[in-house]
């Protein structure tokens, strides 16, 4: 999604402000004028005036203490919204992140590795060998079980 708006713009010829992050909103009794956002690269503070805001700040993963988000998901367009005391929250729970992170090192968990023990996943039989059960629940072709199958 993210290339199909970035290759749509460019065609539009609409101005793309890259390595920007917003700190602050602009806003004055319930209406959002903008934001002030920080140059990543440089520091530099800029008000960008808008007739209309939409915030598209990609989650807050990073709030979980090992996880596979990217570094910048922490929730800074929320926590900006939320400053202005006009923006209300609504279902917090329901945000995509990845759990799955290997601790203490923090790389991700594969779904194989990860996939639900007694309805897809594996275990070991009393004699040691692999079992996968019920591999065909997945879709999975014989050459993907475990020769204890």
């Amino acid at each position: 999604m993210l290339y199909a708006m970035d290759n749509k713009a460019i065609q539009l010829g609409i101005p793309v402000h890259e390595r920007k992050e917003a700190v602050a909103l602009i806003h004055e009794d319930g209406v959002c004028y903008g934001a002030i956002v920080r140059d990543l690269i440089t520091g530099e503070l800029i008000a960008y005036v808008a007739k209309a805001t939409t915030i598209a700040t990609g989650g807050y993963g990073r709030l979980y203490a090992v996880s596979t988000n990217a570094v910048i998901s922490e929730g800074i367009g929320t926590a900006i919204a939320l400053e202005t005391g006009v923006a209300t929250l609504g279902n917090m729970e329901a945000v995509q992140f990845h759990p799955t992170a290997i601790v203490p090192v923090g790389i991700l968990t594969t779904e194989g590795c990860r996939g639900g023990r007694g309805a897809s996943g594996w275990t070991r039989t009393d004699t040691g060998s692999c079992l996968i059960t019920n591999p065909r629940k997945r879709n999975w072709p014989p050459e993907m079980w475990c020769p204890g199958v």
